[in-house]
Parts: C-alpha cells; sequence; structure tokens
C-alpha cells in the first residue's frame, strides 16, 4: 500500500482489505487521527469534492443539485468516515513504530494539523472517500432525472 504526505487530490479506485490491526495499533491510529486533525482535514476534503461537482453539474443543468442535496451527500460520506474502524482498517499496515513517528512529527509541527492542509493519509482511504461522494452523487441526479 503506497501512502503520501498529501493535499486534497481525490481520484477513485476500487479496494481491497487486507490485515487487521492490533490493540497498540489501534492506540496509536486513534492518537495519530487526533494530534494530526486527520478526520477534520478529511471531511473538509469531502466538502470541497461535494462543491466543485455540485458547481460541475449546476453547470449543464442550473439547480440540478441543491444545497438541500450537497448537505444530504455531505452526511452520508460523514457517517461512511466516522467509524474508527474505517480508519483501522487503513493503516493497518503502518508499524506502531511509523505510527509513533508520525504522531511525534505531527506534535513537533503542530501548525501543520491547524491547517488540516497536510495529512498522511492511506492512498486508498482518498479514493474511497471519492467513490462515495461520486456514488452519493450519482443517487442524486438519478433520483432528480426520475421526478
Amino acid at each position: 500500500m503506497f501512502y503520501l504526505l498529501c493535499g486534497l487530490s481525490l481520484r477513485g479506485q476500487t479496494v481491497v482489505y487486507g490485515v487487521p490491526t492490533s490493540k497498540a495499533q489501534e492506540k496509536l491510529i486513534d492518537e495519530f487521527i487526533e494530534v494530526s486533525q486527520f478526520k477534520k482535514a478529511l471531511l473538509q476534503a469531502a466538502n470541497i469534492k461535494v462543491s466543485v461537482l455540485a458547481m460541475t453539474a449546476n453547470q449543464t443543468r442550473k439547480d440540478s443539485i441543491s444545497q438541500e442535496d450537497v448537505t444530504g451527500i455531505l452526511k452520508e460520506v460523514y457517517s461512511n468516515y466516522n467509524y474508527k474502524e474505517t480508519y483501522y482498517t487503513e493503516f493497518a499496515t503502518v508499524t506502531e513504530k511509523q505510527l509513533a513517528s508520525l504522531i511525534k512529527f505531527y506534535k513537533e509541527n503542530a501548525s501543520l494539523a491547524k491547517e488540516g492542509q497536510y495529512i498522511f493519509c492511506p492512498v486508498n482511504l482518498f479514493h474511497n472517500l471519492d467513490n462515495d461522494i461520486q456514488h452519493a452523487t450519482k443517487r442524486v441526479l438519478e433520483n432528480k432525472n426520475k421526478k
């Protein structure tokens, strides 16, 4: 699995899950998510992506995605990324030593986490986020076309 220090770039891809996490890893993953403000940054990425999709869709057909639709899409996405297990699965291949190093890095460079723009993230997690947004948006548009 590839990992990147990444901004807010999103692209879709299917993900295959594998190795389970240990309790020690889970504790470190929880701490990493907290000190890096990982979840906040991920949800900011979702906000940006959904807003761009709505603007693009609305350029071709006025009000194809309303503000109410955007809120519904984001609620669906937020609920999918509100479970610790999502993060445990994605960070399973990161060793305890690597997690401890990441935690130390973010504690020593707290301004990176405050901005929410620079996060260490498994590429697959961003791909999954993009896929979830694409599917939720597609459902909204299909439901509107049926009306």
